[in-house]
């Protein structure tokens, strides 16, 4: 991903993520923006440069044409390594094809590459769609956090 890309993606990531964290309830809608604004400043500093942290655009098989951008980070314990997949974006228009299965049997292979053993990730729970994705790729559950809004 090119710094013009990264700019843009971040124009777009920052406002979802804010308005992903209003629908679930767990903040209010007054700071959603500077909270996810806050979080990209901190997981981000150095943009796609990084370390750490790999951020790629996504292209059409003619490769004229982005057509979504995945982020994932690179974390080591205890000797054993494992990536942290943060976001996997697809235009509208590319979704529902296929696309994103391959894009994730990719991040597969680059992980592995790297030499991690597990991917992990955070999904909320009303994206049905890319909890359905997640699953077909053979994610499992390792916990979940459930909420009542009482009004």
């Amino acid at each position: 991903m090119s710094t013009g890309e990264f700019e843009q993606y971040v124009k777009r990531a920052v406002p979802e993520y804010a308005n992903e964290h209003i629908r679930a309830g767990d903040v209010h809608p007054e700071v959603a923006l500077a909270k996810a604004s806050e979080e990209y400043a901190q997981l981000l500093p150095q943009g796609v440069a990084t370390p750490g942290h790999y951020l790629y655009a996504i292209t059409s098989a003619d490769g004229d044409t982005n057509v979504g951008m995945l982020w994932f980070e690179l974390r080591e314990r205890q000797n054993t390594k494992s990536a942290f997949l943060f976001d996997v974006h697809l235009e509208p228009e590319y979704r529902g094809k296929g696309l994103g299965r391959r894009v994730m049997e990719e991040l597969e292979v680059r992980v592995k590459e790297l030499g991690a053993r597990s991917i992990g990730l955070f999904v909320f729970g009303d994206n049905s769609a890319a909890r359905t994705l997640y699953e077909k790729c053979g994610f499992r559950y390792a916990n979940m956090y459930m909420t009542k809004d009482l009004g």
